[in-house]
């Protein structure tokens, strides 16, 4: 898989279900070029086993990178990094990304309202950040608790079902492209995608799934 990922050529890279512990060491799963970031799965889920974040930035994109908030409990696991690319239009000044995973026996109220609360307090601390939202979600919708938010995705990234979304903030900024699974995940790969100049995120599932943000670099 670390294979396949070596192959990408993106701005962001985001996956989802990793299944990193602690016995695998960051260079196990470094990408040249690329600032890693990692959350394996804690104790406080309940269930050690699966889940876990991990988000790369390439570095010709931008190098001034920080995660500023991060959650993992048994309805929720969440990652969200801070951006200062080289190149962005004046109106933003950042990029906010957040890499989310809710499991399928998750409680989606819970999951939500703790959405909710975080993301609105990034909005109002970086009035003018793109804020982009990313992964697995499976049944829970946050257009539900942020109606503001354009949901990105139209195609099915398992089976029949939209389970892997993309949020932002930028009505029509993004296009959403469905691309293979990565390794023997059983979700498609997707690219977000710029409408026009900007962001191009590559997003997945490793077990995985996995995301991607393209854009100007």
């Amino acid at each position: 898989k670390m294979d396949e990922l070596r192959l990408q050529n993106c701005c962001v890279l985001l996956i989802t279900e990793t299944w990193l512990h602690s016995l695998i060491p960051d260079a196990a799963v470094e990408l040249k070029g690329y600032i890693a970031h990692r959350q394996d799965r804690s104790r406080d889920s309940g269930n050690i086993k699966g889940g876990g974040l991990s988000l790369y930035v390439n570095k010709s994109w931008c190098i001034n990178t920080k995660t500023v908030d991060s959650h993992c409990s048994m309805d929720l696991e969440y990652m969200t990094l801070k951006c200062r690319p080289i190149y962005l239009p004046q109106e933003f000044s950042m990029v906010l990304i957040t890499t989310v995973y809710v499991p399928p026996d998750a409680n989606t109220t819970i999951a939500l309202g703790f959405l909710h609360n975080i993301v609105s307090n990034q909005q109002n601390k970086y009035a003018h950040a793109v804020h982009i939202i990313v992964g697995d979600f499976n049944q829970a919708d946050l257009k539900a608790v942020l109606p503001k938010f354009y949901q990105h995705v139209k195609c099915a990234t398992r089976g029949a079902n939209i389970l892997d979304k993309v949020y932002t903030n930028i009505k029509h900024g993004y296009k959403v492209i469905q691309l293979p699974h990565l390794g023997q995940s059983d979700h498609m790969s997707l690219l977000l995608a710029p409408a026009s100049g900007g962001i191009q995120i590559i997003c997945q599932e490793v077990s995985a799934r996995w995301y991607v943000l393209q854009g100007e670099m």
